[in-house]
């Protein structure tokens, strides 16, 4: 980019053949995949800092769905 930054870039194609398999056209597109990269990031750092939190605290944490009233998470600690 002008600014010095990169983008994340997700690029697809497909080669379209005549009727005896020879090439006759390339087509493809290109989709700016920046944003969902960057959340991707986010949230698999949000992971890692659940993770150590998990692997270090000696109480229980427990989630609950109260849509199906059922315990979703428990932690190693139980």
């Amino acid at each position: 980019c002008k600014d010095g930054s990169y983008k994340w870039i997700l690029s697809t194609g497909a080669c379209l053949r005549d009727s005896t398999g020879k090439p006759h056209r390339f087509l493809g597109w290109n989709i700016d995949i920046t944003e969902q990269r960057a959340m991707y990031e986010t949230l698999r750092e949000e992971q890692e800092k659940l993770n150590f939190i998990n692997a270090h605290v000696s109480e229980v944490i427990y989630m609950v769905d109260p849509k199906v009233d059922a315990v979703i998470f428990l932690s190693p600690s139980f």
